[in-house]
């Protein structure tokens, strides 16, 4: 979530540096879901959201940023990541896996090269990760999400979620995910968001983190709860046994 997500990050940028987090810069940033809410949470706090599609940054403004108290602290760039930045702020989001939208070694690279110039110098680019025995099978699942209010107050119906991986390649890595909505009027909405992937390993994002320049690469992964299931609690690991399912961070430090 949002909420858990900020608060990773807020807790592991002043355990790394000592001071708090303050300036923040999402790449791939959709609908600014994440800027939005931090540059609410506190009133030093700036964002900068990044994305190639204007769809969403246009939904962004049209439908966040008018019930913002601090819009004037959120910046929305029409623009592509891979092109390097001289804006330094603290720490760069890369999350939704977004980055594994890059199928190449070298475009990975040069994408990790370009976040380096956006970042001070103790910044830091915080990624998502996820893998495990399922990651790669074809698979359908269902959940239903209840009713909820979204950071600005605005109420969320209920809904059910539906995750679809379509097509894995074992040759290339690449695989093919859909996102669609059913609704209680059992309506639906198909391929609401479809992913066309390469599924990056930890050791293949670490190893191209360090070519990048970064100096050092940590891995967070969760735990689990006394039900097995996953939880929010991430620790830093340098050993995790294989699971059906688990998500990370990748933290690079400057």
């Amino acid at each position: 979530s949002i909420d858990s997500n900020l608060e990773f990050m807020v807790n592991t940028f002043e355990e790394y540096t000592g001071r708090p987090l303050e300036s923040l810069r999402e790449d791939f940033c959709g609908t600014a879901c994440l800027s939005s809410a931090w540059v609410e949470q506190g009133d030093s706090h700036t964002a900068l959201g990044i994305d190639l599609d204007p769809e969403p940054l246009k939904w962004c403004r049209e439908n966040h940023v008018p019930n913002m108290k601090s819009s004037d602290r959120l910046s929305l760039i029409e623009g592509d990541v891979l092109e390097p930045r001289s804006e330094k702020v603290d720490m760069i989001a890369a999350f939704n896996f977004s980055y594994f939208i890059f199928k190449d070694r070298p475009t990975l690279r040069s994408y990790f090269e370009a976040t380096r110039s956006g970042l001070k110098d103790d910044g830091m680019l915080l990624l998502d990760i996820f893998g495990g025995t399922s990651s790669i099978d074809i698979a359908f699942e269902e959940q239903y999400v209840d009713p909820s209010k979204r950071y600005d107050g605005t109420r969320l119906g209920g809904y059910f979620y539906q995750w679809d991986q379509e097509k894995f390649n074992t040759i290339t890595n690449e695989i093919l995910c859909h996102i669609h909505f059913r609704f209680d009027d059992d309506s639906k909405l198909k391929k609401a968001f479809t992913y066309d992937w390469r599924m990056w390993s930890i050791p293949e994002v670490k190893e191209l983190l360090l070519e990048a320049g970064y100096k050092s690469v940590d891995v967070f992964i969760h735990g689990w709860d006394d039900d097995g299931e996953g939880n929010d609690d991430f620790e830093k690991r340098t050993f995790y046994e294989n699971q059906e399912g688990w998500i990370g961070f990748v933290v690079a430090r400057m």
